[in-house]
């Protein structure tokens, strides 16, 4: 709480410089700003760049994320096992490690980019699928044991 408090006093006293300092007060905040924004932005730049045209893939794993976790809820309240906190731990960490893997595969697609059409088609197509398949099999593995075992 403190680092916050801190780091918001510095952008408004930055600020504060770039509107009412003297030209050298001006640019001094300007740097310091930019210098500690800019590679947020860029980051940002690059994330939203790849997710507009991937916007489909993004859209069905996140389906597949919150389907298992609706039918694992419904699981565990049918077992009595249900827990808040462990739920909101699952999904975390379900979340983490299907963003870790994506963004380590949509890496690995960007260093063979440059390969025949044909790898670089075959291995976004694999590794897309497996980003998928983590959380669909286990929401199909929920949707068994809730469905008692007939889907």
């Amino acid at each position: 709480m403190i680092k916050i408090t801190r780091m918001i006093r510095f952008f408004l006293l930055q600020f504060m410089e770039i509107a009412d300092g003297d030209l050298s007060a001006k640019l001094s905040g300007a740097l310091k700003v930019s210098l500690i924004i800019s590679p947020f932005l860029f980051v940002w730049d690059k994330i939203v760049k790849w997710g507009i045209p991937n916007q489909d893939y993004i859209l069905i794993v996140l389906m597949a994320i919150l389907l298992d976790w609706f039918f694992g809820i419904i699981k565990h309240l049918q077992k009595r096992t249900f827990s808040f906190k462990k739920n909101a731990l699952g999904l975390v960490l379900k979340i983490a490690l299907t963003v870790g893997a994506g963004m380590l595969f949509e890496g690995l697609n960007s260093i063979v980019k440059d390969s025949a059409d044909i790898i670089v088609v075959s291995l976004t197509t694999v590794t897309r699928v497996i980003v998928f398949l983590y959380p669909a099999v286990s929401a199909w593995q929920n949707i068994y044991i809730v469905s008692d075992e007939r889907f």
